[in-house]
């Protein structure tokens, strides 16, 4: 593990994607929890969790991996030119 200057631990990518992978099986489809991703922090990598509300329990550290809780409200996929799609009909 490595330290981003700001004590907090980043980690190599690989041992982020190996935390993500458990982080996603650990959450499942638990309700307002929007993705589980990787993020760049200066010398390795952190986990970021996006929910729906600031109520989520979301753990801080996954196998040693900090994990950052970012609140989104909903989410909803953009289609081209970053536009909502439209819904069928």
């Amino acid at each position: 593990m490595l330290t981003d200057g700001r004590g907090t631990g980043v980690c190599t990518l690989e041992q982020a994607r190996g935390a993500q992978r458990r982080l996603r099986t650990r959450l499942g489809a638990r309700d307002g929890v929007c993705g589980v991703g990787l993020v760049r922090r200066d010398a390795g990598y952190v986990l970021r969790v996006n929910v729906l509300d600031e109520d989520v329990e979301v753990p801080r550290r996954v196998d040693g991996v900090p994990v950052e809780v970012r609140v989104t409200g909903p989410l909803s996929p953009l289609g081209p030119a970053g536009r909502a799609p439209e819904p069928p009909g």
